[in-house]
Order: structure tokens, then sequence, then C-alpha cells
């Protein structure tokens, strides 16, 4: 949509639109997510270099690949081959070598244009990351209301209502910038500002509510027996996708002249 010709968009778009068609992006090159620094690069067509970390790689049919010289599309086959990588949310990860495959350039975007795919997926990353804050609070403040400890609920400890009141207050927070994220991107308006923060704040509640919920539901909670674990996995792999708390206020920073 934001940097495919005509041609691209009439082969493309419908398929994914329809889920024939699994498309992933394939930015990061090393342990970290380092912004758009990046050693892969195209010669005559053909992309070759090493991505890591690529979210649901092994069903996907089409590769959003950062290059040195811009965003370009791959499909899967020739030249390309993926190593599974085992992560603690067991999700559909894997490293991909790519050796001279084929590759189409996008190039209606501007030179921003990976900015611009990065900012997208950090608001629609946090968004996800603000569904399951609100998962993981409500199932932990269900459980507080059952559980019995001293013949007595643990809700009506007060020690036990503050620490969720102030998950409360963390979970709103996030909301509040994850759904300014949104609005940037439907306003076009300081969308690289507010994608940043959107991610910065679903990071730390996300980490905050997801280790609170852990402790709240006591030893349980570190057993498959209940899903909050679960949680608290899938927290920790989201956090480092598109950025990191620490790199994501030092690029607010640096955007605002700090």
């Amino acid at each position: 949509m934001l940097g495919g010709s005509d041609e691209q968009k009439a082969e493309y778009l419908p398929r994914l639109a329809t889920g024939e068609l699994i498309g992933t992006l394939a930015f990061d090159e090393g342990p970290r997510h380092t912004g758009l620094n990046v050693g892969t690069s195209v010669h005559d067509g053909r992309l070759t270099g090493t991505k890591a970390f690529v979210h649901e790689a092994s069903r996907a049919g089409l590769f959003i690949v950062l290059a040195q010289d811009g965003v370009y599309l791959v499909e899967k086959g020739k030249g390309l081959s993926l190593s599974k990588r085992a992560m603690v949310d067991m999700r559909d990860h894997a490293e991909i070598d790519f050796n001279d495959a084929p590759a189409q350039k996008l190039t209606a975007g501007g030179d921003d244009l990976a900015q611009k795919i990065l900012d997208r997926a950090r608001v629609l990353t946090a968004a996800e990351m603000l569904g399951m804050c609100q998962a993981v609070f409500d199932t932990t403040l269900d459980y507080l209301k059952q559980r019995v400890q001293f013949n007595q609920v643990l809700s009506s400890f007060q020690a036990l209502q503050h620490r969720m009141a102030d998950l409360f207050t963390e979970l709103e927070m996030a909301r509040s910038a994850v759904e300014g994220g949104l609005q940037a991107i439907d306003s076009g308006f300081a969308v690289s500002e507010a994608a940043t923060l959107a991610k910065a704040r679903a990071n730390d509640a996300l980490h905050l509510i997801s280790r609170e919920g852990v402790q709240l539901h006591g030893g349980i909670g570190m057993t498959d027996e209940y899903d909050v674990g679960f949680f608290l996995k899938r927290a920790r792999v989201l956090e480092a996708a598109w950025g990191s708390s620490s790199h994501l206020r030092d690029r607010y920073a640096a955007m605002k002249g700090y």
C-alpha cells in the first residue's frame, strides 16, 4: 500500500487480504533491533544477506526485506533458506539466508519507506501487547476474587488492591498511547513520534503487568496449568520486536532534539 507499484499491488494485495498469501517483515540482522542499519545488498535484482528473528517465517510466502538501498519483495523459493529458531513464546520464528534471491524493489514510498513500515509495525505490535495487558489484568483480577487464603478472599487484602490499582493505571496509560499511535497513522500527523511512544509504553506496561500477573497468581502462575505464564513468555519476545524500551526512548529523544 505504501510503496508498491500498481502491478505489485494487483499481484499481492488481493492474496494477502484473503490469507492465501502470508507476508512478513525481514528487517533485523543482529540479536536486537538497531534501526535501519543493515548489510543486506541487491545487485542486478538479486538480494543477498541474512535476517534474524523473522516472525511467522515458515508459513510466509512473501518477505518484505530491508536492504542497503531500500525495501524489496522476495517470494519464498529459489535463493532462500530458512533455519528455525526456538523462542520462549513457542511461536514461528526463523533466521533466513538470502543468496541471490530474485527481488522486486518497492519504489513508490520515497526514501523513508522503511521507517514508515517500522512505524506501523510498532503500532500494530503495541496493539497486540495492549490486548495482552488487558487479558492478564482481567485474568488476575478474577483469580484474586475467587482465591481464598487465611479464610479470606485475596482481593480483600488492601496491599493487593493497591498493586492492582497500579496495574490499572499502567494499562490505561498504554491504551492512550496505542490509540494515539493508531490515530496518528489515520491522520498522517506525527506518525513516527506516536509510534515510538506507543511501542515504548506498551513494552513497559506489558513487562510489568505480565510479571505482576504471575506473582499475584502465586506459585501456580509459574505452571502451565494457568495461561498467565504464557502471556509472560510472549511478552518478552514482543518487547524486543522493532525496538526495546531503551532504544525507543533514545529514538524519541533524538526526534525531539535532545
